[in-house]
């Protein structure tokens, strides 16, 4: 199975490929006017023979399996970290622009979308349901915190030994304008405010693939 998009990004589609025949056969097909996501780690097979793939429905990024969303509107999903032999899909979402949470939906009947981390910050994992490696960005600490998770009880924290950032930054993040763009300001670590007038420098775009503004000191 391979997913194709044509260079403008507008149309995508997602076929079955026969290596021995040399043959292809289309099983889906999106189009938008304006843009099209590419997702990692779809498009996939549910053990049941469903497809699992991703699509904007109701201005959200839902998960699908089969023709059916499973996914709440409101909960953008950004990749698919996995899918285990029991069907359970782990998936990687927002549903504050600033913040990635850790998902799991739960097979065989995908009615249970389960959040598998919490605290604010920007979350990857793999593993499935019962073992999980999390790694945890926030604006709390410098660097990424990797931790081993069994049956949602945490067993291991595996010690990083990057050096720490010569600083902490001071970044306060808001919301912005009718749309509610989400903004980081970041100011001089010793500024008292209100004591001078400082010059504001903007940095706001980073191509569709790079967010600039997270939850993360590292952004």
């Amino acid at each position: 199975m391979a997913q194709c998009a044509s260079r403008e990004q507008r149309t995508m589609r997602i076929v079955e490929v026969d290596v021995e025949a040399g043959a292809t056969t289309l099983l889906r097909e999106d189009t938008d006017p304006h843009w099209l996501e590419l997702i990692s780690g779809v498009p996939d097979w549910a053990p049941d023979g469903r497809l699992i793939y991703t699509a904007d429905i109701d201005d959200t990024r839902r998960l699908l399996i089969g023709d059916e969303p499973v996914t709440p509107v409101g909960l953008q999903v950004r990749a698919v970290a996995s899918v285990n032999d029991d069907g359970d899909v782990l998936f990687l979402a927002s549903s504050e622009p600033t913040e990635q949470h850790v998902w799991a939906m739960l097979a065989p009947e995908y009615r249970d979308c389960v959040p598998l981390t919490t605290s604010s910050g920007v979350h990857s994992g793999v593993g499935a349901r019962d073992v999980l490696v999390v790694t945890s960005a926030s604006l709390a600490h410098d660097g990424v915190e990797t931790v081993v998770r069994k049956d949602g009880e945490q067993i291991v924290v595996i010690e990083s030994f990057a050096e720490p950032a010569p600083f902490e930054p001071n970044v306060s993040i808001s919301r912005q304008g009718e749309r509610e763009l989400r903004t980081a300001l970041v100011m001089p670590h010793d500024h008292v405010p209100g004591s001078v007038r400082l010059p504001v420098l903007m940095d706001p775009y980073g191509w569709p693939h790079a967010q600039r503004v997270l939850a993360s000191r590292g952004a």
